[in-house]
């Protein structure tokens, strides 16, 4: 999970759309605040926005990866950013998963 320790209450329609279009439904979901007890459970914690307060698992791995934020981007502004975190997302789980890799 990336979402601020207090995130905002929706997620912009303009990012809603953006996902829909990977076939991935998020419309009328809230984000969830990152609580001590889902980062207790994590094996990596991904901040993207620097500076924001991430409660600190004793055994995860902790990374910063600041991104802009795009509130009040359009469709077609997000999607880039969107298929970054795609690869950046993709590549972690494969990094997870490998064996010759620590955790």
């Amino acid at each position: 999970m990336s979402t601020p320790a207090v995130p905002d209450p929706t997620i912009s329609p303009e990012v809603v759309a953006s996902l829909a279009e990977l076939g991935i439904d998020r419309s009328g979901r809230v984000l969830q605040p990152v609580t001590a007890e889902l980062v207790e459970s994590a094996d990596v914690v991904v901040s993207l926005r620097p500076g924001v307060p991430v409660p600190l698992a004793p055994d995860a791995r902790h990374e910063v990866r600041p991104l802009p934020d795009p509130d009040g981007w359009a469709v077609h502004g997000i999607r880039p950013l969107r298929d970054h975190l795609r690869v950046r997302v993709d590549r972690l789980v494969s990094d997870l998963l490998s064996p010759e890799l620590p955790r």
